[in-house]
């Protein structure tokens, strides 16, 4: 598992954060975590919004349901955890710095 930054490129991609400005992108982007996951690797989204950029991930609400996450998509807010199916690289960062940046919780397209 290797942690970095996101990059606006990345950010510029999900359909959730598409429309917003670049300024805007920089910040959240200064401030979300990059993250490899191999095949197999869980990690906790509980309070957070986490995204995949490439590969393929299942979200788990804790009760046995499983939703698959593609690249570009969004981790649902229900979700306590995700693993990688395939090798997978998801940003994430707590769902208030979202709403510190953003000024309010970007609603998809």
């Amino acid at each position: 598992m290797k942690h970095q930054s996101a990059s606006i490129h990345e950010l510029a991609r999900l359909e959730l954060l598409a429309g917003l400005p670049g300024e805007t992108l920089a910040e959240l982007a200064e401030r979300m975590e990059r993250r490899l996951m191999a095949p197999g690797e869980s990690c906790d989204v509980r309070g957070q919004l986490v995204a995949v950029i490439n590969g393929l991930a299942h979200a788990s609400d804790g009760s046995g349901q499983r939703e698959a996450v593609e690249p570009g998509g969004v981790v649902p807010e229900a979700s306590v955890s995700l693993r990688a199916v395939t090798p997978v690289t998801v940003v994430r960062c707590p769902r208030s710095v979202l709403e510190e940046v953003v000024g309010a919780p970007p609603t998809p397209a």
